[in-house]
């Protein structure tokens, strides 16, 4: 697996088929990433405040919805994302944001919008007549605390030698969330 992997021009990482605004998640996802290069947290922050559309409209309730799937919580995702490295593409439906910048995004998410992601997506789940939601803080704190460890060529190791630290990880964050 690894010669496949390491010889591929891209890797997809497919969520699934197109539902519950997919689409807006992965580009509230890109926009984090895009505004957390060219803007402070701060001014994004305040703009959310004042404006909870700033980022667009659906994308808070479509992200939590998008990390939720039961993609997230498969084991052989490891090997997709330590294999795959810079090559992958995270795709649902017809949207794609490669691996870096959805880290990227959700990192900037968890640093820097922690609380005006909450109000957010309580707001979004109010208007659609859900409820009051929680994020699904599991598969955010995976993309958030391991991206280090994830497909990083400068490391200059093979993947799988990573992959004792992030199934130990992985079953810390499990317990933490049982």
């Amino acid at each position: 697996m690894r010669d496949i992997y390491g010889n591929s021009w891209a890797v997809i990482a497919w969520l699934g088929e197109e539902k519950d605004e997919s689409g807006k998640a992965i580009q509230l996802v890109q926009r984090l990433c895009d505004v957390s290069k060219s803007e402070s947290a701060t001014e994004v922050e305040d703009c959310l405040w004042s404006n909870p559309g700033h980022l667009g409209h659906g994308g808070w309730f479509a992200l939590n919805q998008l990390m939720e799937r039961t993609y997230w919580f498969r084991l052989w995702i490891i090997q997709e994302i330590v294999m795959g490295g810079p090559a992958l593409l995270i795709r649902c439906g017809t949207s794609c944001v490669d691996w870096t910048s959805f880290c990227v995004g959700i990192s900037f998410l968890q640093e820097h919008l922690w609380i005006v992601k909450d109000a957010l997506l309580h707001r979004e789940s109010a208007l659609l007549g859900q409820g009051d939601m929680s994020w699904a803080t599991g598969s955010l704190h995976l993309v958030y605390r391991y991206p280090s460890r994830l497909g990083q060529p400068e490391r200059n190791l093979p993947g799988f030698l990573l992959l004792p630290n992030l199934l130990s990880a992985l079953i810390q964050e499990i317990k933490y969330m049982v």
